[in-house]
């Protein structure tokens, strides 16, 4: 398999979109619908953020993994340096409270936001190679990532490369059908 990971382009966005969903366990999707306006399309809504500069999923902070020249996975990974005041002001919803309070948790590493990889192409070594870059940006702490309780094919993977759990915190619902009680926030050192 000859794999490359490269930087995202403008025009990959499309693509992200349904990774950077799958890597939130719908919880994107739920943002995205809370900010669309009259009879909006979500996805619409969540192209439009990840077209954009100054969002936490922008593509300008993604790298794409390609197999053979085709898109298949997806990594975000960004420096934790903001203070609590600049991530307070980033809260949208009260849905995204507990992933700011783990992400204070996590500063002073490399936070990994999104990393995702096609279903048809999971299993295959992706998402290993899409950490290990990922891992590259480590900040002085190590590098982190959020997970849902509920997503043990996620934990076992992170578990077993390196990563354990620092600290938990619940979901909040706020009408969204969460797809477990809590996050946890796993680091690496």
């Amino acid at each position: 398999m000859d794999l490359t990971i490269r930087p995202a382009e403008l025009n990959d966005a499309a693509f992200m979109v349904p990774l950077v969903n799958a890597a939130g366990c719908g919880l994107p999707f739920q943002i995205w619908t809370a900010l669309a306006q009259c009879d909006e399309d979500p996805w619409t809504v969540g192209l439009r953020r990840i077209l954009s500069d100054d969002t936490p999923v922008s593509w300008r902070m993604a790298w794409i993994a390609e197999v053979d020249g085709l898109p298949v996975g997806i990594v975000i990974v960004h420096q934790l340096s903001e203070t609590p005041e600049e991530m307070e002001a980033t809260i949208m919803s009260p849905l995204y409270r507990p992933f700011v309070e783990l992400e204070l948790q996590a500063s002073d590493t490399a936070y990994i936001r999104s990393i995702s990889v096609l279903e048809g192409m999971q299993d295959q070594g992706v998402g290993k190679r899409l950490l290990a870059f990922a891992e590259r940006f480590r900040g002085p702490e190590g590098t982190s990532v959020i997970v849902a309780d509920s997503d043990e094919r996620s934990r076992r993977f992170f578990e077993r490369n390196g990563y354990t759990e620092a600290v938990r915190r619940p979901m909040v619902t706020d009408g969204w059908p969460a797809p477990g009680t809590e996050w946890i926030l796993m680091r690496k050192g």
